[in-house]
């Protein structure tokens, strides 16, 4: 009943497509949940949800690939951050440099990285913040000096990122990472691969 009463149906990953097929015009589909890596059957999946990607009457895409969905009957939803909530700090005080990560804690996204950067640097002269949830958690919780706040609001999202003065995300995934957008509109300095 909520769906039929839904304006639009945003697909997290395009293959529920199938589930939501009557509701076809109602779908924003989405470049970013098209690959699967990992598996035989992650590629069987990726081939059976880019099929129906032709019937997306809207898409979500990267910019990148908006020229692959040039179609009348496809209009493209750019990345973008809300300035209004991501903004800088008008001051901050720190003694130490804070250090931020917000992402899946996963190699893919790099975390790894980050951990070794706390590794190495240690705690006299640097904070460590991290945003988000995976696998690594564990890792992350039990290394000293690691403010770890798990997954958390947008609003505090755009509190911690006013907070910090660094942005580390050595991603090995992403093209186009919308962090990186919320994290120069919050004023951090970013490193980023």
């Amino acid at each position: 009943v909520a769906i039929k009463n839904s304006d639009m149906i945003y697909l997290t990953s395009n293959i529920f497509y199938p589930l939501f097929y009557e509701y076809k015009y109602k779908i924003i589909g989405s470049t970013h949940t098209m690959y699967f890596r990992n598996s035989g059957v992650g590629k069987m999946l990726e081939v059976t949800a880019n099929l129906g990607l032709w019937d997306f009457r809207f898409m979500h895409v990267f910019p990148s690939y908006e020229k692959y969905f040039r179609n009348s009957r496809i209009f493209t939803i750019p990345l973008g951050v809300d300035t209004s909530i991501y903004k800088p700090a008008e001051q901050n005080n720190s003694e130490k440099v804070k250090l931020l990560f917000v992402g899946g804690l996963d190699e893919s996204k790099g975390i790894d990285i980050f951990l070794k950067v706390h590794d190495i640097l240690g705690n006299e002269k640097y904070e460590y913040h991290v945003v988000g949830r995976g696998g690594m958690e564990s890792e992350v919780a039990k290394r000293q000096g690691i403010v770890y706040y798990g997954a958390v609001s947008e609003d505090k999202l755009a509190e911690i990122y006013r907070l910090s003065d660094v942005l580390v995300y050595p991603t090995r995934s992403d093209v186009y990472s919308t962090v990186v957008l919320e994290a120069l509109s919050s004023g951090l300095v970013c490193i980023v691969s």
